[in-house]
């Protein structure tokens, strides 16, 4: 486990994308973005939760909407970005997390990947108040503490920690994907038991739906396998016992999987992502527990 947490922060630093052709086609996508041009650009997100059990039937759901507003800046290619209950930014988001409810300094290439949050290091200050809370409640030892915060002093990690999603809704910008392959891809997971990365191998693909012009749209699937699911096991047996007073759980659990989606549109013309689904779904023995976040694009100014 040790060496993986190891692998973890080395990879982690490399943002954690590999992709290898599997086919040769002189059909190329080049994606891009010209959204960090505009004056303002406007994403609704729209995330749903449930439980399922082992025969689908729910047995908790909920989902909540917002927006997150990007606005220029005085700087090139820099925008301000923050999460707001209307489209319009007159009311933050009533139902942010303290790192949600910050305003975000992100800079962009030239040709619409993120490449640093500029003002990470306020960030980094809240992250490891935190820890030092739960250093102090002895709920994480000393050396743990010190390990994450080091890890904070980065600026590539934090970012990651505090917007994964707006980061991948990004990250194929300046990228070249020939349209009739499929790529294996290595992608980090973060660890619903641990908060750790597991890195799970997977696929990437790209589909023109019929009857559109401009319209691409980029899969990418990774799904716990052989090498991955005895490490989830083990973690979530830990975690049981971590949370019932070191005392045996009632179930056993014989089984846990973790999947990872993310289904891109991509308009042409546009040169934007217009729509992005990100679906992380857990499961332990028959039941699971799904994580959806869906970012359209909702105005461009």
């Amino acid at each position: 486990m040790k060496a993986n947490r190891l692998l973890y922060t080395i990879l982690l630093c490399c943002n954690g994308l590999s992709v290898f052709a599997s086919t040769i086609s002189s059909d190329t996508l080049f994606p891009s973005s010209s959204l960090h041009k505009s004056k303002r650009f406007v994403f609704q997100l729209i995330t749903q939760e449930y439980i399922t059990n082992e025969n689908s039937f729910y047995l908790d759901a909920k989902s909540d909407t917002c927006f997150i507003i990007f606005e220029t800046t005085p700087t090139l290619n820099t925008m301000g970005m923050a999460y707001f209950d209307d489209e319009f930014g007159k009311k933050p988001w009533s139902k942010a997390s303290s790192v949600q409810g910050m305003p975000f300094q992100l800079r962009f290439s030239n040709k619409g990947r993120i490449v640093e949050l500029v003002n990470w290091k306020d960030f980094r200050d809240l992250l490891t108040s935190s820890i030092s809370k739960q250093a102090k409640a002895k709920i994480i030892s000393s050396s743990e503490f010190d390990q994450q915060k080091n890890l904070f002093n980065q600026e590539s990690i934090v970012r990651r920690l505090v917007m994964e999603d707006i980061n991948y809704l990004f990250d194929l910008s300046e990228d070249s994907l020939r349209e009739d392959a499929e790529y294996l891809r290595i992608k980090p997971v973060r660890s619903p038991f641990s908060g750790e990365d597991i890195f799970i191998r997977g696929t990437l693909n790209t589909l023109r739906p019929e009857g559109t012009k401009n319209t691409v749209k980029i899969f990418t699937k990774n799904i716990a396998g052989p090498a991955e699911k005895p490490i989830l096991l083990q973690e979530c047996e830990e975690y049981q016992l971590k949370n019932t007073d070191g005392q045996q759980p009632n179930s056993e659990i014989q089984r846990v999987g973790l999947n990872n989606e993310i289904e891109y549109q991509y308009n042409t013309a546009q040169k934007a992502m217009v729509r992005a689904v990100f679906s992380d779904i857990m499961s332990i023995n028959f039941q699971s527990r799904g994580n959806i976040r869906i970012y359209t694009l909702w105005d461009i100014e």
